[in-house]
């Protein structure tokens, strides 16, 4: 299946956005009316989507880089603190999604795809750091596969009712590690100005 990343436009939003809502809400996750599209509209957030044949979107990721506040700040502050004490510039990543249509057979590749592209991007940003909020049952994906380490954990994510929630940090040994396996035919495609 061949998959390209690109950058959102602006005439995306309501399909990232339906996408999104559409992914949460199987999983039985209940995102406040509204924050997904603040969360998305944000100056300093850059918006990608996963395309197959035919420019149908079939998944989403984006990166919002830190300028003093990304989502981590409101339930995990102490360790959000000590990663940017840490850091040269935190990349926090966020409203992952693929249509649910793909999850048996394109999930893997799709998401593979969006994550090493949404690394490449904040790293060429000077990103060192990149910060992700999981569910506890894609830790493991996320730590063997990807090389995040968990962090924190809190019971139940705002902006999720009733979503347990695990911070992850894939710090800059991390970043080269996944950069030195990305597919890179779709790197920097569309690429934008940095949002910051």
């Amino acid at each position: 299946m061949e998959i390209t990343v690109r950058t959102a436009k602006s005439t995306d939003l309501s399909k990232v956005v339906e996408l999104i809502l559409d992914a949460y809400n199987v999983r039985g996750y209940s995102p406040i009316p509204g924050a997904i599209e603040q969360y998305l509209k944000n100056d300093n957030a850059l918006v990608l989507v996963a395309e197959k044949a035919k420019k149908e979107i079939v998944g989403t990721m984006s990166i919002l880089f830190d300028t003093g506040k990304i989502p981590t700040d409101e339930v995990f502050p102490a360790e959000t603190t000590r990663v940017r004490e840490t850091s040269r510039q935190v990349a926090y990543l966020g409203s992952f999604a693929v249509r649910k249509e793909e999850w048996k057979t394109g999930m893997l590749s799709i998401g593979f795809a969006l994550i090493c592209e949404v690394i490449a991007r904040a790293s060429n940003y000077d990103a060192n750091t990149a910060v992700i909020v999981v569910n506890p049952r894609h830790v493991r994906f996320y730590s063997n596969m990807l090389g995040f380490k968990k962090v924190a954990y809190c019971d139940n994510m705002p902006g999720l009712e009733k979503a347990p929630a695990v911070m992850m940090v894939l710090d800059s040994s991390g970043i080269q590690n996944l950069l030195a396996r990305a597919p890179t035919r779709s790197r920097l495609q569309n690429a934008s100005t940095n949002p910051s």
